[in-house]
């Protein structure tokens, strides 16, 4: 059991420096004995944070999250594209076993996965994002020393899992809690976030390797992982809008912890109820099924694609600089993309704009070829 929260002499100290934690918490949902103490700060932060910008917070909640998106693209393919010649060239490694690494990552996804969305739905999408990007900030400094493919194999495949599976699940999660009329646009940010982190995580890498080699390229990884990522999460992240006394889109309930809310100040949703289902309730359903069909193909066809076109490059001429541009344009596109898709989904329904991704993907898929 962790520091306890019922000690008067701690939390005083805490409301000296920080104020009062929200109306929301005094009233409506005080502490359990059990709760530690780093939780009350973190709300209490949040609640300062609230007060001092003119904002919703929870475009906080998304940017901090959104962080952990543009963190979890370290190890991304098109990361490991840049470093798979330099790595053939020094290490003597077949572009075989080097991209094996990837099916490895997402075999032990597939198996970590379930895990983790239990995790999640136990603990919290805090603390499962931090402790997430410190393992993945400490697996991509790992691969500095990594020169049999055991051990790449393993620290890479762990940071393969942290984005496939924690990352975006947690980030959209969170966001999903967070906003109802506007979801469409929160979790197209927080995906921008991630393409500006393919386009820095490539870009990077490439400069990296030219200038001081594969040692320190994967270090320098990790310490931007760190530094981006763990302290938004840690005390950004706020699990539900009603921890703070607030409403998904800001919208404000009368007679809460018997506080009224003026109609001026209250918005009115289209959208009445923030449904949430059971891992049973989805398993039953054929949508389903589809999305992880049709999920599980573009995933396919995406990784086949993206892990070997820097090594592609490199065989067609292209200098590394000029490989590493030719990726970091397609991560360019994708933050726009990542915002006008969002911007769609809100607008029409979700079937018609997952079906256009898949016509372009299809279309684009065929050209390459």
């Amino acid at each position: 059991m962790g520091l306890q929260i019922a000690q008067p002499e701690v939390l005083e100290h805490i409301y000296d420096a920080f104020g009062p934690p929200p109306v929301a918490i005094q009233c409506c949902r005080p502490y359990p004995d059990r709760d530690v103490v780093h939780k009350e700060v973190a709300l209490i932060l949040a609640s300062r944070v609230q007060r001092a910008l003119p904002i919703y917070y929870g475009w906080v909640v998304v940017g901090a999250s959104g962080t952990a998106v543009f963190a979890r693209m370290a190890p991304n393919i098109t990361t490991l594209t840049v470093f798979i010649y330099p790595l053939s060239q020094e290490l003597g490694w077949s572009r075989t076993v080097i991209s094996g690494a990837v099916s490895a990552g997402a075999l032990i996804a597939l198996v970590l996965s379930p895990a983790i969305g239990w995790a999640i739905d136990r603990f919290g999408v805090r603390p499962i994002l931090t402790i997430s990007m410190v393992v993945l900030g400490v697996a991509m400094i790992s691969l500095a020393w990594a020169t049999v493919p055991i051990a790449f194999y393993l620290a890479y495949a762990i940071a393969r899992v942290v984005f496939h599976v924690p990352a975006p699940i947690g980030s959209t999660t969170v966001a999903a809690r967070w906003f109802i009329d506007r979801r469409g646009k929160a979790i197209g940010i927080i995906f921008l976030c991630g393409a500006l982190g393919g386009l820095v995580f490539t870009m990077q890498s490439a400069l990296m390797i030219d200038y001081f080699g594969i040692k320190a390229a994967w270090i320098s990884l990790g310490v931007v992982v760190l530094m981006i990522s763990v302290i938004p999460q840690l005390f950004l992240v706020v699990e539900r809008p009603e921890d703070m006394g607030l409403h998904p889109d800001n919208r404000l309930l009368e007679n809460v912890c018997g506080l009224d809310s003026s109609p001026s100040n209250r918005r009115v949703s289209s959208v009445s109820l923030n449904e949430e289902w059971q891992l049973r309730e989805a398993l039953k359903t054929r949508s389903f099924w589809m999305l992880l069909l049709m999920g599980s193909g573009m995933l396919c066809v995406n990784t086949g694609i993206s892990t070997h076109i820097g090594a592609y490059y490199r065989d067609q001429g292209l200098t590394l600089a000029v490989s590493a541009s030719a990726i970091s344009f397609g991560w360019l596109t994708a933050a726009i993309g990542s915002i006008a898709w969002g911007w769609l989904i809100d607008r029409l329904h979700a079937r018609v704009v997952y079906s256009l991704v898949f016509i372009l993907l299809g279309t684009m898929s065929l050209y390459v070829l």
